[in-house]
């Protein structure tokens, strides 16, 4: 898959392979996360089951890398698998998703940085550049107190897309 992920990639995909991805060789464990099959559970996924499912996973896999850094120990997540074939080395039952391999271990170091942002493959933005309010795309709320002191002490590297709930009107009863 990594192979074929760098053919698609064009004009950087020489960039892409010298990118490391080799943890899943050396690494102390591997751990594959497979979502389960849906069980009929509905709370708290009841209008959309899957993404909720796929969004407890994730969660999982940031406490988890969470938890490994305090211990300082290092967690990749492989994202280069075909899914089907994982599920079938596996065993997996039908229904059944792998999601995630994850790599598990000691490291030299930590960079001080992403990789992918050291490598220059992309870089980070700051919180305040991908929040915004009520609407996606706009301007984050000058007057938005959470927002100011999270922008002053942090960088976010994804979306991080806040909806201020004080500025829709309230139901009257």
């Amino acid at each position: 898959m990594r192979i074929q992920t760098a053919e698609a990639l064009g004009s950087r995909k020489e960039t892409f392979l010298q990118l490391k991805v080799e943890g899943i060789n050396e690494c102390a464990e591997l751990l594959v996360l497979v979502m389960a099959p849906d069980d009929g559970t509905v709370v708290g996924r009841f209008t959309l089951p899957r993404e909720m499912a796929i969004s407890s996973c994730a969660c999982a896999i940031q406490n988890m890398w969470l938890a490994a850094r305090a211990e300082n120990l290092g967690l990749g997540w492989v994202s280069f698998f075909d899914p089907r074939t994982v599920a079938n080395l596996l065993g997996c039952p039908a229904g059944a998703e792998p999601l995630a391999i994850l790599c598990l271990g000691p490291v030299q170091d930590f960079p001080p940085a992403p990789l992918m942002s050291l490598a220059g493959w992309r870089q980070g933005k700051t919180l305040e550049d991908v929040s915004y309010i009520d609407r996606y795309g706009d301007e984050p709320s000058p007057s938005c107190p959470v927002l100011t002191r999270l922008t002053r002490k942090n960088q976010a590297n994804s979306l991080c897309w806040r909806i201020s709930l004080h500025l829709l009107p309230r139901k009257t009863a």
